[in-house]
């Protein structure tokens, strides 16, 4: 039905001949570099998709050998182009205006790409008996301590780590931008201006370390994505990330959340299999061992997931979250003490 829209004159059927061809050859990857030139393989705008057409057009006018076209056909306006393409959402009303006539549309660019890996279904099946068995030994050991000798956050810690990207610092007086996108304006007081410099080059910044402190919950099914989330701001290249570190930052944060009191007997720690995560670095197993000898516990489960499906680790759906707090933030570090 939509191949209806429109009149029914061959007004502009020169162009829309032309400008189909000109869609076909941008439907693949191109090279971008001819010489010392560099051009944009796609149309940038509707108005720069007309502008290639009519350039097209205009350079088989001026062929003498071609005597296909003699003249500069009728040129359609853009807004009349642009009902030419695709609708992007087929089943809105605006869509009934669209001819799609020409094998085309607007897109935004999508950053939700997932790569597929031959362990993942076995990764998320030890996710999900890691969760079982949790929450298995969870209710055996609260059932058989007294709620008196019960530590405060449990007998059974459930957490997921992960880290944030580096935040850019920039130098003294010079500050720039956090580097969080900001789709809207934020409030600030009348006073109060946010600015930084107009380039991003840096040499500090900083790096936060998030640890989900999970509520474990009554099923296995239900979500494991709430709990009290917890963030470590650390330098970047003083302060790196790595297995040890990333165990005393959790013994640290263990002690200071159970008030000085007993910390609790099994650890359940999940990760995205990072360098600094991954248990199958001897670094890593042995930063986990010196957390179960320091810590006192009796079991720690440490896994991972596959690689490029860190989105389905827990903290990672808590990094939207902080980028509200990156958000129109310029950051500069101080002066270093004269020595």
């Amino acid at each position: 039905m939509r191949a209806l829209n429109g009149n029914g004159g061959e007004k502009f059927d020169v162009f829309w001949d032309e400008a189909a061809l000109y869609s076909e050859s941008i439907s693949g990857a191109t090279s971008t570099r001819k010489g010392t030139d560099l051009f944009a393989a796609q149309p940038v705008s509707v108005p720069d998709f007309v502008r290639q057409v009519v350039k097209r057009l205009q350079a088989k006018v001026d062929d003498d050998e071609d005597e296909s076209l003699k003249e500069m056909p009728p040129i359609p306006t853009e807004k009349w182009v642009a009902f030419q393409f695709q609708p992007r959402h087929p089943s809105s009303h605006f869509a009934t205006r669209h001819t799609g006539r020409l094998p085309m549309r607007r897109v935004v660019e999508s950053r939700t790409l997932r790569d597929k890996h031959m362990d993942n279904h076995y990764a998320l099946k030890i996710n999900q008996h890691v969760n079982s068995f949790v929450l298995e030994l969870k209710n055996a050991l609260d059932s058989a301590l007294p709620a008196a000798d019960c530590p405060v956050l449990g007998a059974v810690f459930s957490g997921s780590l992960d880290d944030k990207s580096k935040a850019a610092v920039g130098e003294p007086d010079h500050a720039v931008d956090s580097g969080a996108r900001a789709p809207k304006a934020s409030l600030a007081a009348v006073d109060v201006q946010s600015k930084a410099s107009d380039h991003g080059w840096h040499r500090a910044s900083i790096t936060p370390a998030v640890t989900l402190v999970q509520d474990i919950p009554e099923a296995v099914s239900s979500s494991w994505s709430r709990g009290k989330l917890c963030v470590t701001v650390r330098d970047s290249v003083f302060f790196g990330s790595t297995g040890l570190r990333h165990a005393a930052e959790l013994l640290k944060l263990l002690k200071e959340l159970s008030n000085g009191g007993a910390l609790p007997f099994a650890l359940r720690i999940k990760t995205d299999g990072g360098p600094d995560h991954n248990p199958a670095h001897l670094s890593v197993v042995l930063s986990l061992v010196a957390l179960l000898r320091l810590g006192g516990f009796d079991a720690i489960v440490a896994h991972r997931l596959a690689p490029g499906w860190s989105f389905q680790n827990e903290a990672e759906r808590c990094m939207s979250t902080l980028n509200l707090t990156l958000q129109h933030l310029p950051l500069e570090r101080g002066l270093s003490a004269a020595r």
